[in-house]
């Protein structure tokens, strides 16, 4: 999970990192299903540990997209379709391939001034969109 550091995890407590990933799983799997608020979330995320939020998106990301291009059970009947299977999910390829392009692009500004919750915030827009669910429509005023 701590990707390029994993000396990290050495001089961290082991349960809160487990912890972290799944609640940060979690959160994921309820963005591509449409059922996250993506704001709120990424302002709660900013303050608490952004920088391991955002390795453990991109090793949710990654292990999605490995997960597919090694052909594991869940993806068998993969082949020709735009959609990745999932136990209740249906995953985009191309869309998540970009959520990962912008996790590792926001891992690569996690030590400059860049507002943290705008680059969370915009991860987990990218993953609803992946999901099929994207930006709600605005509302039209009568």
């Amino acid at each position: 999970m701590l990707g390029p550091r994993p000396r990290e995890a050495l001089a961290r407590d082991p349960a809160a990192l487990a912890a972290l990933r799944r609640d940060t799983a979690a959160a994921l799997a309820a963005a591509v299903a449409g059922e996250l608020d993506p704001v709120g979330t990424a302002e709660r995320w900013s303050r608490d540990e952004p920088a391991l939020r955002l390795a453990a998106i991109e090793t949710w990301i990654t292990e999605r997209i490995a997960g597919w291009a090694t052909g594991d059970a869940a993806n068998a009947e993969l082949r020709g379709v735009r959609h990745l299977p999932g136990p209740g999910l249906a995953l985009n390829i191309r869309a998540l391939c970009e959520a990962r392009d912008l996790a590792r692009e926001a891992r690569r500004l996690e030590d400059s001034p860049v507002n943290k919750a705008l680059l969370l915030e915009r991860l987990l827009w990218a993953l609803a969109a992946a999901g099929g669910r994207g930006r709600p429509q605005a509302r039209e005023r009568s």
